[in-house]
């Protein structure tokens, strides 16, 4: 008891002090609000400074003070110091409840000071500010991984410039302190893949020279050489797109794929690079596998909808440009793996499905639901005896109907009659082809056959109840089914 007595003392006085400072912080910043004249802000900046002094333990509120001592440290034009408050609350607590708005203001602090002086001038500042080079990582990785995930605009498929920017800038600035890093290096090559996207062709040369003038600070310095051939390349061939420059880059293209099979934003990016030349120069084959070994592959790639967008343009075009039947024989050769023409094909249907209505005002998208319907098609065509693909299959003849085209509705049914063992919906073909005679085409005579036929070969079938109550109310009015009942 004689030991807690003193324990709680100290913690009582603490306490008053910690509440003491924590009103003339209020205060103060009541004041401040009123009168913000420098002598204010800096009696502010040291009350605040003391506080989180006591505050090492409490997460919430050091990560929340942190961020108002670096607002105003901003406001006094003291950058390197708001660096500093950011980055030690960012890195002794992660969690704390403002810890994304430190990070966030942490970036920008870092990126004023970056492009406000020459980039060398910058990393010799840096290096200053932060001479651990283990500490300068800790700093610039988060923030460079959160612009890294935030910088495509996934709704519209287009490049939030700030942040590319940004991603650039802070990637190069950390290359320029963190030596021998693979993950450093990983952030330098893809700002220059970013450069090269953004069709920055300078920036991404001189991302390339400076490994290559530093070479005893990265490991893959034949790799930028390479990528420096491929940058020029692009360069030129933007200027003059003549074919051998195409072919010539897509070679390049090839080689430097078969060195990216780990990466998967860059391997996404290049892919897509090498099937637009591919469909350029009327190689759509390759522009589809190509696509295809990108989406299987990468399928978190930061292009990958970007690339399942393009193949569903390179599949709906090879499929209307021939017909129905030869287009499914050359994707059996073409895909000659039915479960690998399914993963191709299934991700497409599956996102024109998700799309195709318009959910503002209710109506179709005719393209979409002209490409879900011809891929549905080829698909079944392919893949055999596949639940889902059978449900894509009957789902492309309810759109037909949908639309009123009901010759096509027909002709799906007609392929699934004529392929009995490939599909388990047989019966389920027969009787949706003469309720289409009935209930949409008016033809009751088709309709009865067809309904027949049905009763003879699947007596059993649930559907069969429905078929004998459509054979007795056939070309009956609404009313006149009503009064049957009577």
């Amino acid at each position: 008891m004689k030991k807690i007595i003193p324990f709680l003392i100290m913690t009582f006085f603490l306490s008053c002090s910690n509440g003491d400072l924590s009103n003339k912080i209020a205060e103060l910043e009541k004041v401040h609000a009123e009168t913000p004249t420098t002598e204010i802000k800096k009696e502010l900046l040291a009350s605040y400074t003391t506080y989180l002094n006591e505050l090492k333990d409490d997460a919430n509120s050091y990560s929340q003070f942190a961020h108002k001592k670096a607002m105003l440290e901003m406001d006094l034009n003291q950058s390197n110091d708001a660096s500093l408050t950011l980055t030690t609350a960012i890195q002794n607590h992660p969690a704390g409840t403002s810890s994304n708005k430190n990070i966030g203001l942490l970036s920008s602090v870092l990126v004023n000071q970056v492009h406000a002086k020459d980039l060398q001038v910058a990393i010799d500042d840096f290096k200053k500010l932060y001479p651990d080079p283990a500490n300068a990582k800790s700093t610039f990785s988060p923030i460079i991984k959160s612009l890294g995930e935030t910088m495509l605009d996934e709704k519209n498929g287009s490049w939030d410039q700030l942040k590319v920017r940004d991603f650039i800038s802070l990637s190069r600035v950390q290359a320029g302190i963190v030596k021998n890093d693979d993950e450093v290096q990983k952030s330098l090559f893809n700002a220059a893949n970013m450069s090269l996207a953004t069709k920055n062709y300078a920036q991404a040369l001189a991302i390339y020279d400076y490994v290559l003038t530093h070479p005893d600070d990265f490991s893959k310095v034949p790799t930028a050489l390479f990528l420096k051939g491929i940058a020029e390349l692009e360069k030129v061939h933007a200027e003059t797109p003549t074919t051998e420059i195409k072919k010539e880059l897509l070679a390049s293209y090839t080689t430097y794929l078969n060195e990216l099979k780990d990466d998967a934003n860059s391997y996404s990016q290049f892919a897509h690079k090498k099937a637009m030349l591919e469909m350029d120069l009327n190689q759509s084959n390759d522009a589809s596998l190509t696509l295809t070994t990108a989406i299987q592959n990468h399928p978190a790639g930061t292009s990958s909808n970007k690339n399942i967008g393009l193949l569903s343009s390179v599949l709906v075009n090879q499929v209307h440009a021939k017909d129905l039947q030869v287009a499914i024989d050359d994707f059996k050769k073409l895909y000659p793996d039915p479960a690998n023409a399914k993963s191709t094909f299934s991700p497409i249907i599956k996102s024109l499905g998700e799309t195709m209505l318009d959910e503002k005002n209710g109506s179709w998208d005719q393209l979409k639901v002209r490409d879900f319907i011809s891929l549905s098609r080829v698909q079944a065509g392919i893949v055999k005896n596949d639940d889902e693909v059978q449900k894509s299959l009957f789902n492309a003849a309810n759109m037909s109907l949908a639309t009123k085209n009901y010759a096509q509705a027909l002709a799906i049914y007609d392929y699934v009659l004529t392929h009995p063992d490939d599909f388990s919906k047989v019966p389920t073909a027969l009787f949706l082809k003469g309720f289409t005679y009935d209930e949409h085409l008016k033809n009751f005579d088709e309709a009865k056959k067809h309904y027949t036929v049905f009763l003879e070969k699947y007596p059993e079938d649930g559907y069969a109840d429905s078929v004998k109550a459509s054979l007795k109310n056939l070309g009956k009015t609404a009313e006149e089914i009503i009064e049957s009942f009577k």
